[in-house]
């Protein structure tokens, strides 16, 4: 699915980084950690080069990330991408949006 995508839309297109992150949250499910965290970073490193890199999209990649190093013990890291999120959060949507529940639990 990513190969195809990669070939019919130009590289570091939006919708290949949600194909990456889509990959990436089904092989945690299924307990394939060698390749999540590379999906995970790799997802995030194109809607980080996106024009509008604070959108609320690339929030759901550094909580996926986030969760992922939560869940390996990486509390420090996985904070760091949380207080990220929850900072872009506040700033698009304010500090009253039900979405802010995600990032601060």
């Amino acid at each position: 699915m990513i190969e195809i995508r990669e070939r019919q839309l130009r590289k570091g297109h939006p919708d290949i980084a949600v194909s990456l992150n889509n990959l990436a949250a089904l092989y945690h499910e299924q307990g394939k950690y060698s390749e999540i965290e590379y999906l995970y970073k790799q997802s995030l490193k194109i809607k980080e080069n996106q024009p509008e890199n604070n959108h609320i999209s690339l929030t759901i990649s550094l909580n996926n990330l986030a969760e992922l190093y939560r869940s390996q013990g990486k509390y420090g890291e996985a904070e760091t991408l949380c207080l990220r999120a929850l900072s872009i959060r506040e700033t698009q949507l304010g500090t009253d949006h039900i979405l802010q529940i995600v990032s601060i639990i």
